[in-house]
């Protein structure tokens, strides 16, 4: 038959005819032999699916050798994303001299997946490579380092060959399950490679370092790419982005979600930032957009026990196009800010940014203006612990959200009441309560009186109003209104929740703010415009003990992700 090709090896003085389709043989390398154990063993390195091979290998054993020949194969990856080692091992020979029985073993080299010894709802099987083989048990070393002993009579799973070494998409795995995938995630990050494909479909794991991989030259190299073409990279996707909004003239869209702390914000800037480069105009309203980022980050991100500047917020911005591809304007939607942190942080964490950079990026003059002289008895940030996580600068990044506002057009005396504002919070977290009664009526009242004046003064307010506001709720029944007085817990939380809608409100004001400089209206109802939305949303996370606004926040955030899929 001319497509079939007959190769014949020499195996310790007998022939071995190993047959193959031409199809195969077309994906063949390379032929040697190797001695492992004494025992004469065939090398065979192919480009090809494994489940292939075992097919036409079956197809071989049955039709051509005579009589049956039970093998089973162990596989080693080489270099390639299919490559593929087939260890024929021939242990005996039969009478005529034509049949080969060829039994699995485990060479040194191979790799294998080991049952996770630990139980549990969250446990997958761990790979392993063998270091030794002797007397019927097998010596293998899992991907942590550790050494385990295996009865070599147990039924071990062999490696699929893409799962060796890994590949840059996780589509073409062989062993496609959780265990394949966090591998293959695994073996990619230790080499720095944090990013890997599944379809059109991004996985980033973050490195918690600053990687040389964002530049100039970067962006250049990914321009008019379709996905495959290079390296996975964050920068492939936004130029998908962009190139299949230009050539069907269509919105587009983004989701970008992960745990707390996956890199969500920063994969966010990375697309912005791509967008900005490839629209060709380095026009001031693309220099407002990535100027927004600092300024909702000081006022939106805190520092967590799992990360350092993570979005207490979920933020949806829609980029712009002309008809030319050319960034026109934008629009930023926030959802759900996490107010709870104002006034109550777990151990380790802190309060907003904002707080902790203008605290240390004031100056003494102006710290005496809003009498803050110094963070000593400020419960609002965390009891006055003003740590500062590694990397993070708060005296830097306060003159950055001083400037960025500028650029955004907030005018010095919007500045100042933001500011203005922010002390009055701190002033207010300072307020304290003593438990009195009046006319047999639980009652409080508030300790230091100073900080009522502080807080008045700032908020442009009369401090008794601020005082029955604090310490009083009113009843409107039927017309009437009853006055009536609160206990400590009650102000207390009255004060936490005077707090939190005070900066909830701020936030908003601070984001429509933005969107006056940024959002550009249509100038007609014929211009033609088109978009990339761009939906960073809630990091989901699992504490042991998880508070109702964090279940909450789960919840809404899931809603939003499928609500944005169709819309989109």
């Amino acid at each position: 038959m001319s497509n079939d090709i007959i190769s014949t090896y020499i195996v310790n003085g007998s022939n071995f005819r190993f047959l193959m389709w031409g199809k195969l043989l077309h994906q063949y390398i390379r032929t040697s032999l190797l001695n492992i154990s004494n025992k004469m063993v065939i090398l065979t390195k192919f480009l090809y699916p494994i489940n292939t091979v075992i097919k036409e290998l079956n197809l071989f054993s049955k039709n051509i050798l005579p009589g049956s020949v039970p093998y089973q194969i162990s596989s080693q990856h080489i270099r390639e994303r299919h490559a593929l080692l087939l260890y024929l091992s021939m242990l005996k020979q039969s009478p005529q001299d034509t049949v080969c029985e060829m039994f699995m073993y485990q060479a040194c080299g191979d790799h294998v997946w080991l049952e996770n010894e630990n139980k549990g709802e969250f446990t997958v099987n761990l790979g392993a490579r063998v270091k030794f083989s002797d007397s019927g048990r097998i010596q293998v070393i899992d991907d942590d380092g550790k050494e385990h002993w295996l009865d070599g009579k147990k039924k071990i799973k062999h490696m699929h060959i893409t799962s060796v070494e890994g590949v840059e998409d996780m589509i073409s795995l062989g062993d496609l399950n959780e265990a394949g995938i966090l591998r293959n995630l695994f073996i990619r990050y230790i080499d720095n490679l944090i990013y890997t494909f599944t379809g059109s479909i991004l996985v980033a794991v973050n490195p918690y370092q600053i990687l040389p991989i964002y530049t100039a030259e970067q962006i250049q190299n990914y321009r008019d790419k379709k996905i495959g073409e290079m390296p996975p990279h964050i920068f492939a996707i936004a130029d998908n982005l962009y190139f299949n909004m230009k050539r069907y003239s269509q919105d587009q869209c983004v989701i970008i979600s992960g745990e707390s702390g996956a890199g969500k914000t920063e994969s966010t800037k990375l697309v912005l930032q791509f967008l900005a480069a490839v629209s060709g105009q380095h026009s001031w309203i693309e220099q407002q957009i990535l100027e927004a980022n600092p300024i909702m980050e000081a006022f939106g991100n805190a520092k967590t026990i799992r990360n350092d500047n993570s979005s207490r917020f979920g933020k949806y911005i829609d980029v712009h196009f002309n008809d030319r591809g050319v960034i026109e304007g934008a629009k930023i939607e926030q959802y759900l800010l996490e107010k709870s942190r104002i006034v109550n942080q777990a151990h380790d964490e802190r309060n907003y940014h904002i707080f902790y950079c203008m605290l240390a990026g004031m100056t003494n003059e102006e710290k005496k203006k809003l009498d803050l002289h110094g963070p000593e008895g400020i419960l609002l940030s965390n009891s006055g612990n003003l740590m500062v996580p590694g990397g993070r600068d708060d005296v830097k990044e306060f003159a950055d959200i001083r400037s960025a506002m500028k650029v955004l057009m907030f005018t010095d005396s919007e500045t100042w009441e933001i500011l203005k504002i922010l002390a009055a919070l701190l002033h207010i977290g300072n307020i304290k309560y003593n438990a009195i009664e009046m006319d047999n009526i639980d009652a409080s009242e508030i300790q230091d009186i100073q900080h009522i004046n502080k807080t008045a003064k700032l908020l442009e307010v009369r401090a008794q109003d601020l005082i029955d506001v604090l310490t009083t709720r009113t009843l409107v029944t039927r017309g009437e209104s009853v006055t009536v007085t609160m206990g400590t817990e009650a102000s207390v939380d009255v004060r936490d929740a005077f707090v939190k809608g005070i900066y909830g409100r701020m936030f908003v004001w601070i984001v429509d703010k933005i969107n006056i400089a940024i959002f550009k209206p249509k100038s007609s109802p014929k211009h033609f415009r088109t978009s990339i939305g761009v939906l960073d949303i809630f990091g989901f996370e699992s504490f042991d003990h998880n508070r109702k606004n964090m279940i909450m926040k789960e919840l809404i955030g899931n809603t939003l992700n499928l609500l944005t899929i169709k819309k989109r």
